[in-house]
C-alpha cells in the first residue's frame, strides 16, 4: 500500500497507470492512496516539526 501511494506521489501519473504497473485496478489504487494519505495526515503533528526559535532555525539552516 505504501509503495503504491509513494509511486503515485512521486510520478504524479494517473491512478490507472499506477494500477497497471502494480497489476491492481484503479479503484483499489484510489482506496489505497486515500487510506495511506489519511494515515500520514494523522501522524503529521508527531512527525513534522518546524523551528520555533531563532536558535532552532539556525541549527536547521
Amino acid at each position: 500500500m505504501l509503495l503504491v501511494t509513494l509511486r503515485y506521489y512521486a510520478t504524479g501519473s494517473f491512478q490507472k497507470l499506477d494500477g497497471d504497473v502494480m497489476n491492481i485496478c484503479q479503484q483499489s489504487v484510489s482506496r489505497i492512496i486515500f487510506q495511506v494519505s489519511t494515515s500520514i495526515a494523522r501522524k503529521t503533528k508527531d512527525l513534522v516539526k518546524f523551528p520555533s526559535t531563532a536558535e532552532e532555525f539556525n541549527r536547521v539552516k
